[in-house]
């Protein structure tokens, strides 16, 4: 499934695919539920009506927990190194404002096709060189997609959910 939410082929690292799917693997999720039921049944033990805020409460103490589990998962994994120097942050990755991954996101964030230097290997285009700047590899040709993209709409595109 993740596969498909991330527009990516199966030859591309598990985490990656993970990762820009926003999906934690279903061991996270199911170690977050049980830490959820563990801390509900205990506070309910204690007292016998929770409010809904301490409810809350404790699930977003669950969910802080997943995704600390899931970013040193993340940190430590030895494949789908190029997506991890662009996603170094899965909360901030999963809270961004578009959520949208189509196939050039994709790609572009897994370091895949439809650049100069692929087209060039398949002998699609004559160089392997960026139209524009002359030079290429996938960084290159994200910012020099994003500088020609922000030049026509009037404003700078970054890409980075780094901090």
């Amino acid at each position: 499934m993740a596969l498909r939410v991330a527009v990516a082929y199966r030859t591309v690292s598990t985490y990656a695919v993970l990762v820009l799917a926003s999906t934690p693997t279903i061991d996270l999720i199911a170690m977050e539920r049980k830490r959820t039921y563990s801390a509900l049944q205990e506070a309910r033990q204690e007292n016998s009506h929770l409010r809904p805020k301490e409810t809350e409460a404790i699930k977003s103490d669950a969910r802080k927990l997943l995704f600390e589990d899931w970013q040193r998962r993340w940190n430590v994994d030895a494949k789908g190194r190029w997506t991890h120097r662009i996603i170094k942050n899965i909360e901030r990755w999963i809270g961004r404002k578009y959520r949208e991954v189509t196939y050039y996101v994709s790609q572009a964030f897994k370091g895949h096709v439809g650049f100069g230097k692929y087209l060039y290997d398949y002998k699609i285009k004559e160089s392997p060189a960026c139209n524009l700047c002359r030079e290429d590899d996938v960084m290159q040709s994200i910012q020099c997609f994003s500088a020609r993209h922000g030049m026509r709409k009037g404003r700078f595109v970054t890409l980075s959910f780094n901090k």
